[in-house]
C-alpha cells in the first residue's frame, strides 16, 4: 500500500475499533480523522474520544535499496480523551466511572491501550507495517470545568510508493466428472476490499481482465470457492480480487475436463 492506502486502512482498523468481548465501537463516527489541524482546534467539533491522523515526512527505506519502491511514512497520531467531572485532569488520564463497552468513563491510558492493539494487526497486512516509535508526554487543556488531555504517538509506516492491490490466494481446481471445483483464500482485510471475479475461457490461455472469457458466477462478493460444469476440453481460469478503485493481478489455473 501506499499512504494514501495506508492512512486510510488505519483508519478504517481505528474506526472499526470494539472493546473486547463486545460489539461496542471504541470511537464514534467521525472522531477517527486525517487531519494538518492542530488538536485543540478540533475538540469542540469532535466527541471524544478523539483520534487524529498527520502525515509526515517520508524518505526511501534505507536498508533495502534494491528495492526502490519501498518507503518510510511517517504518520503522527493524536488520541484525546475527557472524562466529565474531572477538575484536576486524573479522570481524562486514568478513567473514572467507567461504563462496559463503552469509552465512557474512560482514560486516556486506556484508550491508547485499545488503539496500540488495533495497530498491532497491521503488521500482518500484505504490504505494510506499521511500528510506534515515540509516546510524547500528555498535554493538557480545560474545557469548561473538565480536562481535556492528549497525547502524541510517532509512528513509521512502511508501504510503497504506488497503490497495491492484494490478490487472492493461490487458486487451486480439481476436476471430477464433468464438474470442475475451484477454491482460493481470500487477501487480506482491507477497507476497500469489492469482491472476487472469477471468468473462464477455452484452452490454456486464462482471461487476462475482468471482461474476457466467460463469467462465473459466485454464490457472494467475496466467495472462496464454485463449482463450474464447462463441458470437455481444456479450460483456463482467472480469478482477480477488484477493489474500490483498483483490480489485482489474477491468479490463474488450466484444467483438463472429460
Amino acid at each position: 500500500m501506499n499512504a494514501w492506502q495506508g492512512f486510510r486502512q488505519v483508519q478504517s482498523i481505528l474506526q472499526a475499533a470494539t472493546w473486547p468481548g463486545s460489539a461496542a465501537k471504541v470511537f464514534a463516527t467521525g472522531s477517527v480523522v486525517v487531519s494538518v489541524s492542530p488538536a485543540p482546534q478540533v475538540f469542540d467539533s469532535m466527541r471524544p474520544p478523539i483520534v487524529l491522523m498527520r502525515p509526515m515526512g517520508a524518505q526511501a527505506d534505507p536498508e533495502h535499496d534494491q528495492e526502490p519502491d519501498l518507503i518510510h511514512q511517517e504518520l503522527a497520531i493524536t488520541i484525546a480523551q475527557m472524562v466529565a467531572g474531572d477538575a484536576v485532569g486524573e479522570h481524562a488520564l486514568m478513567g473514572a466511572g467507567r461504563q462496559a463497552n463503552s469509552a465512557q468513563g474512560r482514560g486516556l491510558l486506556e484508550i491508547e491501550e485499545r488503539v496500540l492493539d488495533e495497530l498491532a494487526v497491521v503488521d500482518e497486512l500484505e504490504g505494510l507495517s506499521i511500528l510506534c516509535r515515540l509516546r510524547s508526554m500528555p498535554s493538557a487543556t480545560v474545557e469548561g470545568v473538565n480536562y481535556i488531555v492528549w497525547r502524541d504517538y510517532l509512528f513509521d509506516l512502511i508501504g510503497t510508493s504506488t497503490r497495491t492491490y492484494e490478490a487472492a490466494g493461490f487458486l487451486e481446481a480439481s476436476v471430477s466428472g464433468g464438474t470442475v471445483t475451484l477454491t482460493w483464500s481470500l487477501p487480506t482485510a482491507r477497507y476497500d476490499i469489492a469482491s472476487c471475479v472469477l471468468r473462464r475461457a477455452s484452452g490454456a490461455t486464462a482471461p487476462a481482465t475482468v471482461a474476457d472469457g466467460t463469467g462465473i458466477t459466485l454464490s457472494g462478493d467475496l466467495a472462496t470457492t464454485v463449482d463450474d460444469t464447462p463441458g470437455s476440453g481444456t479450460f483456463s481460469y482467472a480469478l482477480f480480487t477488484v477493489y474500490a478503485d483498483g483490480t489485482s493481478d489474477a491468479r490463474t489455473v488450466t484444467v483438463e475436463v472429460s
